[in-house]
């Protein structure tokens, strides 16, 4: 019993090595939390907004090839749910112009769900040179098009359950909590940081401000992901390639945001569509909350 109780302890400790490792999640960057004062208008004036944001991890674009990833298992699970937060808004109130909002889980089976995470002819539609464009190897490190913003958060929601994991133990064996199981016991176990997420517009917007490492030029040409030139952060192609999905909790419309390949406009431009709206234009990447002592207690 001794044995068996070591054993678990040193099980339960390469786990925790284990999961420190990936405090970071992969392929993102840690941008450090900032506050800064905007100028805004507001009744034909101008105004002084102090803004402050939490530091957060975000992504360069989401490629073909990891989004695939995401439709193939899709396809093979047709009997997998998966959920998102879903806002419900309650006009009934006392007072006029009140409103409440409440978030619940939006359940979507993978069968009902699949035809709608991509439109794979979405870039072809706009330019014939972009045949088989999602399912195409050669376009694998290019950034995904033809998927909705609600397609996109479901992304989310399947990468967040990828870092849970269902622990069953029986009777006798040891809980992390160091107590013996009195009977079978399921543990879910998953990270202790904030979840994958598209990028609220201000967290976008900060980003899309940082100068660039040298002189950028928007060339009007669909590029990889990893190949451009980077911004302060090492952040690619915030100003071109694709338009980007961004959460604005204020729009009840889907909002991108930024230039892309297709347009010659070298500002960025911020369109609204309805959620489930895909275009061979506009892509997304990821976003994840963390607080600034899980990188010091790294160090």
């Amino acid at each position: 019993m001794k044995i068996f109780f070591l054993l678990s302890l040193i099980l339960l400790f390469q786990a925790c090595k284990e999961k420190e490792k990936k405090n970071q999640p992969p392929s993102m960057i840690s941008l450090p939390q900032f506050e800064y004062v905007s100028q805004v208008m507001e009744n034909g004036s101008t105004q002084s907004l102090s803004i402050s944001l939490d530091a957060f991890y975000i992504s360069n674009e989401i490629t073909n090839k990891e989004y695939r990833e995401f439709t193939d298992w899709a396809r093979d699970n047709p009997e997998e749910i998966l959920s998102k937060p879903k806002e419900l808004i309650l006009k009934k109130n006392p007072e006029p112009g009140k409103t409440r909002v409440w978030k619940v889980p939006d359940w979507r089976r993978m069968s009902d769900l699949l035809p709608k995470l991509i439109d794979s002819n979405a870039m072809y539609k706009l330019d014939k040179r972009f045949k088989n464009y999602f399912t195409d190897e050669k376009y694998n490190d290019y950034p995904v098009v033809g998927v909705s913003k609600n397609a996109a958060e479901y992304y989310c929601a399947w990468l967040i359950g990828l870092e849970y994991k269902t622990i069953v133990l029986r009777k006798g064996q040891i809980a992390p909590n160091g107590m013996k199981v009195q009977s079978k016991y399921i543990l879910v176990t998953g990270p202790d940081y904030g979840y994958y997420r598209i990028p609220l517009q201000i967290e976008w917007e900060y980003v899309a401000k940082q100068p660039y490492k040298r002189i950028f030029v928007n060339d009007h040409e669909l590029h990889k992901v990893t190949e451009g030139t980077p911004n302060r952060w090492g952040i690619l192609h915030i100003h071109d390639n694709v338009s980007e999905w961004i959460s604005n909790p204020d729009d009840t419309l889907a909002v991108s945001q930024g230039g892309n390949w297709l347009t010659k406009e070298n500002s960025p431009s911020i369109l609204r569509l309805p959620p489930d709206s895909s275009k061979g234009y506009i892509g997304f990447r990821i976003a994840r909350t963390y607080k600034p002592e899980e990188i010091n207690d790294k160090k």
